[in-house]
């Protein structure tokens, strides 16, 4: 949401931020989203989903699949889909990068130690 509105509540100023806002309200006024292409990246993501939660559960913590999740706690709905809960309060999204990005960042980051947040 942050690259969507600014912290006043405005419409982001750039070209690709403003057309995202755009195609939300469109949805909301709708009911309707529009088909979209989805490539081989967002294929593999999906597939692979399964076996990261399987994995974060052998490894962490029990998980439980969910659906679209509204939030009325702070006044106003907040609507998010993760992949999983973890108990009552945890949640998990799995982010599946390729492969030369996972060897970068052992190569870069691990045997230096110096693992960047993302």
């Amino acid at each position: 949401m942050s690259l969507i509105l600014t912290p006043m509540l405005m419409a982001a100023k750039n070209e690709k931020e403003r057309s995202h806002l755009y195609e939300l309200l469109a949805q909301r006024i709708t009911r309707f989203v529009e088909p979209r292409y989805v490539g081989e990246d967002m294929l593999r993501g999906q597939d692979d989903e399964v076996q990261a939660l399987t994995l974060y559960t052998r490894h962490y913590a029990a998980t439980e699949t969910v659906g679209f999740i509204t939030n009325d706690r702070w006044g106003s709905t907040l609507e998010y889909s993760p992949d999983a809960l973890v108990g009552s309060d945890g949640l998990v999204e799995c982010k599946l990068r390729r492969q030369k990005y996972q060897v970068q960042t052992f190569l870069e980051h691990v045997v230096e130690q110096t693992i960047p947040a993302d």
